[in-house]
């Protein structure tokens, strides 16, 4: 459990980077911040860091999500919801985690894999590694890049 007690507050201001260029109205430049509110769900925390703070990695999420909601296999998130009667929201916040863990799982794949690459094909796109022979057990092993 959780040695974490401070309440947390409904909903947080946060200061952000204003990336996306808004203007203000009655401005004619863009701020170079701009103030963003998050509110929370009121979803019991699951998991706690090391410092005491909730949880929202993708076991946690996974498990807010449920194994397969698109089938009817919801997670955590429906249950709460489900409680304060709303369940047709609590179903469409288990597929939309369920879909934001996907969208990670393939975005990990083309960034830590598939991008670098083919950052290193040659003009014919393929690939050359550098193949080593361990002597002594006889693996086999690459680098340059490490396939």
């Amino acid at each position: 459990m959780s040695t974490y007690t401070w309440d947390f507050p409904a909903e947080r201001l946060f200061r952000v980077e204003n990336v996306t260029g808004y203007i203000k109205e009655g401005r004619t430049t863009p701020l170079k911040f701009r103030d963003m509110t998050i509110k929370g769900l009121g979803i019991a925390p699951i998991s706690f860091t090391p410092s005491g703070l909730p949880q929202a990695d993708t076991p946690v999420i996974k498990k807010m999500a449920g194994d397969n909601p698109t089938k009817g296999q919801f997670g955590l998130a429906y249950e709460h919801f489900e409680k304060k009667g709303e369940k047709q929201f609590g179903i469409d916040l288990s597929i939309a985690l369920d879909n934001w863990v996907k969208f990670k799982t393939i975005e990990t794949l083309l960034t830590t894999y598939i991008c670098p690459l083919q950052g290193t094909a040659d003009n014919d796109s393929r690939i050359h590694c550098s193949m080593n022979i361990n002597t002594e057990t006889g693996r086999l092993s690459a680098r340059k890049p490490n396939l």
